[in-house]
């Protein structure tokens, strides 16, 4: 499913006008970006990073949870 959106075989978000809250964050600040630089989901990044671009949302890299971790230090460390 995955693949199928990277590669642009899977466009079911644009055909449904579906918006994903990817910044939408929970009670500890954990937020979806921040979820998967936690555990290293490079694949799960990338989508974020493409459906992100494609529908102008900007993404939360700076933002902490209540642990103080931020994606853009764990994506680049």
């Amino acid at each position: 499913m995955f693949e199928d959106y990277l590669s642009g075989e899977d466009d079911s978000t644009n055909n449904n006008d579906i918006l994903l809250e990817i910044n939408e964050q929970s009670k500890n600040g954990d937020f979806l970006l921040l979820i998967d630089s936690e555990n290293n989901y490079l694949e799960m990044i990338k989508l974020i990073m493409k459906y992100s671009n494609e529908k102008n949302i900007t993404l939360s890299i700076n933002e902490q949870n209540i642990n103080e971790n931020y994606p853009l230090l764990l994506i680049v460390s």
